[in-house]
């Protein structure tokens, strides 16, 4: 426990900086401690929190030359969820290229462009409104990699109609598989006409099941589908009403397709065996250079795989750890 901060720390030198389960007092002790370091560039904060919450708090990190940002398992102690209130993360960094936040407090970005120097963004907070989703993703609309999760995007599923802002540079793209209708993901794919790979990752609290295609069958085909789009991979699927449709729609769409990868749900494929998944080989398909292959792991093996994609390579340079 790092406890109070009770006058700023001064660290002119340290551009990489790690908090790993340590507990602050208050948000300020953490505005105090980000002060002191005027050249930083990375900063991780794992399993942290602060003790001494009211209404209104909210932690600030306000770093003109931070590139990489990582918050993760914010406000989770020992694996149990911090039961206290949850403020708001309030970031301004102009020159951040990588952000992560994996947790579910509420995120806010300084100012209403994007941001211009973003390459990627993992990003699964809660979002309170319709609004507030488009603010977000308006400000990371230049990133090349996009991971989103379904807490994020659920405020969407609130209007009939979604009107996203253009991703131009945006290759990669990763949503979580959640009860969300299908349109949302649609109007991703709209907004992203150089998109190259779409992954449909296992979502936390629910499986492909919960997913509804319905939106689908009227809608135009996105250009990135057309034109683009060379690799999608299914996590976490399971065969329920609907998967088949929409595996369906992809191939047909897909003009471009070189490669479609499926990963089916472990206990589905316990219980059920593999022939459930074989018709999904023989689905015709638009691109006729696109390879269609279902992967079986073992649970093992698939949590393996996915702390493999999310982990990303550490700098070189000094660390600090408190």
């Amino acid at each position: 426990m790092l406890g109070a901060v009770n006058q700023t720390a001064f660290l002119p030198s340290v551009k990489i900086l790690r908090l790993y389960r340590v507990e602050m007092k208050d948000s300020e002790s953490l505005d105090r401690l980000l002060c002191g370091c005027p050249v930083l560039e990375t900063l991780h904060l794992k399993n942290c929190r602060l003790s001494d919450m009211n209404e209104g708090d909210r932690v600030e990190v306000s770093l003109p030359l931070l590139k990489n940002l990582k918050i993760s398992h914010y406000a989770i102690w020992d694996g149990a969820i911090w039961d206290g209130p949850m403020c708001p993360i309030v970031i301004e960094a102009p020159n951040l290229e990588d952000l992560y936040v994996d947790n579910f407090a509420e995120l806010q970005l300084n100012g209403t462009n994007p941001l211009p120097c973003l390459h990627s963004a993992h990003v699964d907070v809660q979002v309170k409104s319709y609004s507030a989703v488009i603010q977000l993703l308006s400000q990371i609309s230049n990133a090349k990699k996009l991971n989103l999760s379904r807490v994020t995007l659920s405020p969407l599923s609130a209007v009939d109609y979604v009107q996203l802002p253009v991703f131009p540079n945006l290759t990669h793209l990763t949503v979580e598989i959640g009860e969300f209708q299908g349109s949302i993901w649609h109007s991703l794919l709209k907004s992203a006409s150089k998109l190259q790979s779409l992954v449909f990752d296992k979502e936390k609290t629910s499986g492909v099941e919960r997913m509804r295609w319905e939106d689908l069958e009227t809608a135009s085909t996105p250009e990135c589908l057309l034109s683009s789009v060379e690799e999608i991979k299914i996590k976490d699927l399971a065969i329920y009403p609907g998967v088949k449709k929409i595996i369906a729609y992809l191939l047909g769409a897909g003009a471009v397709l070189k490669k479609v990868n499926m990963h089916p749900n472990c206990t589905y494929l316990k219980l059920k065996g593999h022939k459930d998944f074989m018709p999904l080989l023989e689905l015709p398909k638009r691109s006729s250079a696109c390879e269609v292959e279902l992967f079986f792991f073992d649970d093992e093996d698939f949590s393996r795989d996915s702390d493999a994609e999310s982990n990303t390579s550490d700098d070189d340079r000094e660390d600090v750890f408190l």
